[in-house]
């Protein structure tokens, strides 16, 4: 039985879960200043982190971000009409 290279099956592997994984995704093109791209590119040397993924990570956070202001604004209306002005209300309500 002759013996396969484990790193290159590892590569080769890898290459393929990467290319499935960037079939369903699209490129964004960003500018931003040079001195915000060094920083960036040095948190994520010092993370040890693939720049695309930290991106990808930052827009995530972004994303959650505004969806829970556009929840809380919904809701905010209701939960003043139910007698709850703030946070403190709830908390209160709930211990």
């Amino acid at each position: 039985m002759r013996r396969v290279d484990d790193s290159a099956a590892v590569r080769t592997f890898l290459f393929e879960i990467n290319r499935r994984i960037m079939a369903y995704m699209v490129r964004l093109t960003v500018s931003i200043p040079e001195d915000m791209n060094a920083q960036i590119r040095e948190i994520c040397r010092r993370r040890r982190c693939d720049l695309d993924e930290a991106v990808r990570d930052v827009l995530r956070r972004w994303i959650a971000v505004e969806q829970f202001r556009r929840d809380a604004a919904e809701v905010r209306p209701l939960a003043q009409a139910a007698g709850f002005c703030s946070e403190e209300d709830i908390i209160e309500s709930t211990s």
